[in-house]
């Protein structure tokens, strides 16, 4: 598999996997070193006796269809909890996931109904977008009984507090928790874009597009450089 990086803090696995069905031109993890790891190299690494939950994320893990459920099955089978992040590209896949993964995480980039500005930010066409955010709809619906986390950059020119406001009452039905990042408030997520070339918006902003998104979701957690705070319904 095409390993970004395996790490581990506390109690907490994180196994950043590379490839993705986006082309966004903001994505730090597309330009970060990847390597090349085996299913029992990873296993290797993951497992420790602290280890109690492991999170699979990076760009979009659900694109290695061959190693992937063997990877999940093996960390089950050690009686780990996992985490698994996608961005919905692919409800069959993910339904096949399912009855092994304890939680999941949704990058939701804006809006569901907005594709023009979804074509924007994913790098693809309007007729690519289109299809793609009925597949996310399709993967949110599908993971209704699981606990899920959103994660939304906040990008300057694509943010605003309606578009939070669309955005909360659009995922209050599938969402228990949300994350909500400053654009380059992480240097190792971000890559400047668009003409952004430092963290932004500013921790006024941020923190009130975090009240509104708590108002239909019931945790929130904003962060950005320098600040991160938690919102609770």
């Amino acid at each position: 598999m095409k390993v970004i990086s395996v790490t581990k803090n506390m109690d907490l696995a994180n196994v950043s996997l590379s490839g993705c069905v986006m082309k966004c031109g903001y994505c730090m993890h597309s330009r970060q070193d990847r390597k090349d790891m085996t299913l029992e190299s990873i296993v290797h690494e993951v497992c420790g006796p602290a280890v109690r939950r492991v999170y699979i994320g990076g760009m979009e893990p659900l694109v290695h269809q061959k190693e992937l459920p063997v990877l999940i099955h093996t960390l089950k089978q050690r009686g780990l909890e996992i985490t698994l992040k996608t961005s919905g590209h692919d409800p069959a896949f993910l339904l096949q996931l399912l009855p092994s993964i304890d939680r999941l995480v949704f990058e939701v980039k804006a809006p569901l109904d907005d594709v023009k500005v979804w074509t924007r930010l994913s790098g693809h066409d309007e007729a690519w977008t289109m299809r793609y955010l009925e597949d996310l709809k399709r993967s949110l619906e599908m993971a209704k009984g699981k606990h899920v986390r959103i994660m939304t950059r906040a990008i300057p020119g694509f943010i605003s507090d309606e578009i939070v406001e669309r955005l909360g009452a659009q995922l209050a039905p599938y969402a228990q928790e949300a994350l909500l990042t400053q654009f380059l408030g992480n240097r190792m997520n971000d890559y400047p874009w668009n003409g952004i070339n430092d963290a932004s918006p500013p921790e006024e902003e941020m923190m009130r597009y975090g009240e509104a998104l708590s108002r239909h979701i019931p945790q929130v957690r904003v962060t950005g450089s320098g600040f991160e705070r938690s919102f609770r319904r």
